[in-house]
Order: C-alpha cells, then sequence, then structure tokens
C-alpha cells in the first residue's frame, strides 16, 4: 500500500521531471489529478486501500507507532536503541494502548526515524548525507550525459525512480534497514557511481 501511494508516484514524478524537464510539470499535475480521480474507485478493487482512505488500520497505525517512536527518541535521543532492539523496546515500553493490536513491529515505519532509532542521531546526519551526495552526483551526471549518451541518460534516469521510491516509500515503510532493500540502495548508488565515471571519462 504504501508503494502504491507513495513509492510509485514518487518514483514516477522523479523520471518524469528528469526525463522532460520543465514541460513534465503539466504532466505533473494530469497525472495528481487522475491519480486522486482514480482512487475511489480503485479502493472498491483493493481493500487495504479503502481501509486506508477511511482513515482506520494502516493510516491509524503508522500515527500510533510514530507517536511511540517518538516518545523513545526523547529518553534516548542520541544513541537510539541499536539495530533490531525497536521490537523489544516498544512493546514493552512505548506502545500507545491505540497499538496494543499490533505489538510486533520491528522498526518505526519511517525511513528517518529508522536511522534514528537504530543508529543514533548520527545515522540521521549519515542518511541524510548519503542523499545529499546521491543527488549531488546524480545532477552532475545528469547534465553530462542528457544529449550526448542515451544510455547513460536511461541509467540516470533509473537511479532517479529508485531513489525517488525509496523516499517516498519510507515516508511510510522500511526502507534500508531489511537486507533486500539494503541490497537495492547499495546497488543503486553502484550504478550511479559507475554511471559518473563513465560520464567523466567521456
Amino acid at each position: 500500500l504504501g508503494a502504491l501511494l507513495f513509492g510509485i508516484p514518487a518514483m514516477a514524478a522523479v523520471m518524469l521531471l528528469g526525463w522532460q524537464g520543465k514541460r513534465a510539470r503539466l504532466w505533473l499535475v494530469g497525472l495528481g489529478l487522475g491519480g486522486v480521480i482514480s482512487l475511489l474507485p480503485l479502493s472498491r478493487l483493493i481493500p487495504r486501500l479503502r481501509t486506508a482512505l477511511e482513515g482506520n488500520n494502516s493510516t491509524l497505525f503508522r500515527l500510533n507507532v510514530w507517536r511511540s517512536t517518538i516518545e523513545l527518541l526523547k529518553d534516548h535521543p542520541i544513541n537510539g536503541v541499536g539495530p533490531d532492539q525497536f521490537l523489544y523496546i516498544y512493546r514493552s515500553r512505548y506502545i500507545v494502548p491505540e497499538g496494543s493490536a499490533d505489538p510486533d513491529l520491528s522498526h518505526p515505519h519511517n525511513f528517518i526515524l529508522d536511522y534514528w532509532v537504530f543508529l543514533g542521531i548520527m545515522g540521521v546526519v549519515i542518511g541524510l548525507w548519503l542523499q545529499v551526495a546521491f543527488w549531488r552526483t546524480l545532477w552532475s551526471t545528469y547534465r553530462r550525459v542528457r544529449d550526448t549518451d542515451p544510455i547513460l541518460f536511461a541509467l540516470i534516469l533509473g537511479t532517479m525512480g529508485m531513489m525517488g521510491n525509496f523516499i517516498g516509500h519510507g515516508l511510510v515503510d522500511v526502507s534500508f534497514f531489511f537486507i533486500n532493500l539494503s541490497f537495492l540502495f547499495s546497488l543503486v548508488v553502484a550504478i550511479l557511481i559507475r554511471t559518473h565515471q563513465f560520464a567523466s571519462n567521456d
């Protein structure tokens, strides 16, 4: 559900902007309106989407876990609680009564809170630094290859879309601290670095 509502739209938006530039703005407005209008008929086909739009289950559960995580971070603002410790501390000390129906959560369902809880405040700094470094490198490479190398340009659009998905989906779910997601994140960074090297050598 997080991928459907946040990850895929974010991916599509950044790729469209990268491909069409300023000309993409009208497309984005149209796609945004079309997406909003299509939510009602789609909600009849996808039960999880319907429950989210009605404001229960997934929506309330995330609000509750975020509330609990903020209380946890008030007590552990510098070091967090360490990798794989959220589950035990959350359900034993910080779970709010409204979240008692689902006590077995292993992460805070937000990528910034994930970095903070698992790695401490320096984890947030590192996570933000990775994003800044990624997009600066991507922008530099993008300008080199946009009009000169269609293959490298396609790779840049792909990495742009994947990182957009990482951020969009990560607003409401885990995006890094599972081994498969960490692998994909590292793969995207590696593709960008290699593409940047190719572009710099041309």
